[in-house]
């Protein structure tokens, strides 16, 4: 398991560098097949000191993103307790991991497996100054082959309204989304 952590507008001091450290070693116990852990601890400039240390944690889990962001006026609490949130989240993909394989294996055929390559970069962020006037990041992913339900799941994960995938059987671009209701709707794009 790799440890990556960055510091914007923060210097990551030696003992704050330790703390995180030790904490994401203990993620190990929970989840064996965890790749990388990026931490990112910033400072914001706000009116309420409770919400000025950010500290966000990203676990790539064989190609799984779960993806955590806590604020705090101490980034030592703020670490500790985006750990916390990080654990619920491994239980909960350890538990829809246990139920989609126990599922799974009353089907006639078993579900399709894909790989990534490992030289592949899972994902890369990049900075665009003004396209248009109105974008100011661009992010690049690879698009994994899968069922609509592992896409909810993933973007159950990540704590996101929407996600982009490819369709397992048809390997066309399609998008789950979170509706106002509660339900999830698919988009299917077609070419014109």
């Amino acid at each position: 398991m790799q440890t990556v952590i960055k510091g914007k507008n923060i210097d990551v001091s030696e003992s704050l560098r330790q703390h995180v450290d030790n904490k994401c070693s203990k993620l190990a116990r929970y989840l064996d097949n965890i790749l990388v852990v990026e931490v990112e601890l910033s400072a914001e400039k706000t009116k309420s000191a409770k919400t000025r240390q950010v500290a966000q944690v990203t676990v790539d889990v064989s190609g799984t993103l779960l993806r955590a962001e806590v604020r705090a006026d101490d980034m030592f609490a703020a670490v500790d307790k985006v750990m916390d949130k990080i654990r619920r989240q491994i239980k909960s993909y350890k538990d829809r991991a246990y139920f989609r394989a126990k599922t799974a294996a009353g089907r006639s055929r078993p579900p399709k497996q894909t790989a990534v390559p490992e030289e592949a970069d899972t994902s890369e962020e990049g900075e665009i100054s003004q396209i248009g006037g109105r974008i100011v990041r661009a992010k690049h992913f690879i698009v994994k082959p899968m069922s609509a339900e592992e896409a909810i799941d993933q973007m159950e994960l990540l704590g996101h309204d929407f996600f982009l995938f490819a369709e397992g059987a048809t390997d066309k671009i399609s998008v789950v989304y979170r509706r106002r209701d509660g339900t999830y709707g698919l988009l299917i794009p077609d070419l014109a």
